[in-house]
């Protein structure tokens, strides 16, 4: 297993209506640098100020879904 010091500073952007899963994300997630919103709008925001190498998102959000979610990241 290759050592996390390797990536460098990666950036992962969580995106989830649920705190809970947002915090246990983070937490399993420590050693990457973590933006975390709770809803569609708030993640192209952060998306496009942070650029993160990674996004994980669940699929139904309040708002929008994660499919759209990602074809927006795409534009």
């Amino acid at each position: 297993m290759r050592d996390i010091s390797e990536y460098g500073n990666k950036r992962i952007l969580i995106v989830d209506p649920d705190i809970g899963t947002i915090n246990l994300l983070r937490l399993m997630l420590s050693e990457y640098d973590c933006v975390c919103a709770n809803n569609g709008e708030t993640a192209v925001k952060l998306y496009s100020k942070f650029k993160p190498d990674l996004v994980l998102t669940e699929i139904p959000l309040p708002e929008t879904n994660g499919v759209e979610l990602q074809r927006k990241f795409l534009k």
